[in-house]
């Protein structure tokens, strides 16, 4: 994965059913991230923690300039309301 995870509510995610539109914080997202990708994130993650894909709701393609091209791909291995483990 490429930079940070923003959190579902960070990049204005909807309901399952609906199309997703990266808001202007995924847009802003992406600038920082040219040939990389963007995750729509389910829970509270850091920066530096890993990110399970059961909490990965899917990701926009970021192209060569920054910008967030294509559809939303959702990712088939999302759980909606996984719960991040607790530490040991």
């Amino acid at each position: 994965m490429s930079g940070r995870c923003p959190r579902r509510s960070e990049i204005g995610a909807t309901m399952m059913d609906q199309p997703i539109k990266p808001a202007p914080e995924a847009i802003a997202e992406a600038k920082r991230h040219p040939n990389g990708w963007v995750y729509v994130v389910e829970g509270a993650y850091g920066p530096d923690e890993d990110v399970p894909p059961q909490a990965i709701k899917g990701a926009w393609k970021v192209d060569p300039n920054g910008n967030i091209t294509g559809e939303f791909i959702p990712n088939p291995n999302f759980v909606a309301g996984f719960q991040k483990p607790n530490p040991a």
